[in-house]
């Protein structure tokens, strides 16, 4: 069992500029415990627009990575 969340927030590389981030979270259940989770995090600026190309390509690549993850 398991859960995608995928969203956009804000990441500030210092006090001057803010960007947006593309990022998705995964949680799933250990297999054979009842109370045991596994969080995986994935953040990229691509290119500082959560919706460009290069955070798009991250982001699918991100998600394919983790289709094969047992």
């Amino acid at each position: 069992m398991g859960l995608r969340i995928e969203k956009t927030g804000k990441a500030a590389l210092d006090d001057t500029e803010e960007f947006s981030t593309n990022q998705v979270d995964y949680v799933l259940s250990v297999p054979g415990t009842r109370d045991r989770w596994l969080a995986v995090h994935f953040a990229t600026l691509g290119g500082g627009n959560p919706g460009d190309q290069v955070a798009a390509l991250l982001t699918s690549l991100f998600g394919a990575m983790m289709t094969t993850f047992r």
